[in-house]
């Protein structure tokens, strides 16, 4: 049931990390420890917790917001419908012993690639704005800095499908924060609810240039 309803549930990837962890093993006894039932909870208190998901609109201001801690990766697709951002779908997924390696900036940006990847099927074609709270990653498309062979990858890959590429502060980005912080077995996030996402999203602009929730109401780019 958790595998069907997957994109209803914000973060569930990092909550089952060790039931999948301990089911990989060929050959190999399950042991069913504390912290396999705390996951088994927990998965279960996200089912039924599900997020009510909208229906995508065809013209409407679409945002796509990413974040990235140690170990995993977050993301949730938008639109802005009447008065209020509502959400489409999530996405999460747990980093490989390799990718918890990676920079700040290089984890921002594969979770950056990750979320446009996963969504490629309803963003292509289609105009979005794609928030990151790393300010260094906003830059990376003007910048003239060496990049390794994976950022140049991964940067065209998304540049395939916008360059309208803005910075949102950490403390507005709550949901792909709480989505990529899901790390603790044993414990649910609590995502903020819609109304408090509403509250966030319907400021009057801020006026010094920089991208916050308050300045989500714009729409995407049109050139």
């Amino acid at each position: 049931m958790i595998n069907y309803y997957h994109r209803f549930l914000p973060g569930i990837a990092p909550i089952l990390a060790r039931l999948h962890a301990q089911a990989s093993g060929k050959g190999q006894n399950i042991e069913w420890t504390k912290e396999c039932q705390e996951a088994f909870e927990s998965a279960k208190e996200v089912l039924s917790k599900a997020v009510l998901l909208h229906h995508p609109q065809p013209d409407a201001p679409t945002s796509l917001t990413v974040d990235a801690s140690n170990t995993a990766v977050g993301a949730q697709l938008e639109q802005r419908q009447g008065q209020s951002w509502v959400p489409l779908a999530f996405f999460s997924r747990k980093l490989s012993d390799s990718e918890k390696k990676y920079s700040a900036f290089d984890r921002e940006l594969l979770a950056s690639y990750s979320a446009v990847r996963h969504f490629r099927h309803f963003l292509e074609g289609r105009l979005f704005t794609l928030y990151i709270d790393h300010k260094p990653l906003a830059f990376a498309l003007s910048s003239q800095t060496d990049r390794s062979p994976r950022q140049t990858r991964h940067l065209s890959f998304i540049t395939e499908f916008t360059t309208d590429i803005q910075h949102i502060k950490g403390k507005f980005n709550v949901v792909a924060d709480a989505l990529s912080r899901l790390n603790t077995i044993g414990t649910t996030a609590d995502v903020a609810s819609s109304n408090h996402l509403n509250s966030l999203t319907t400021d009057p602009r801020e006026g010094n240039g920089e991208v916050t929730a308050s300045t989500l109401t714009a729409s995407p780019k049109t050139n």
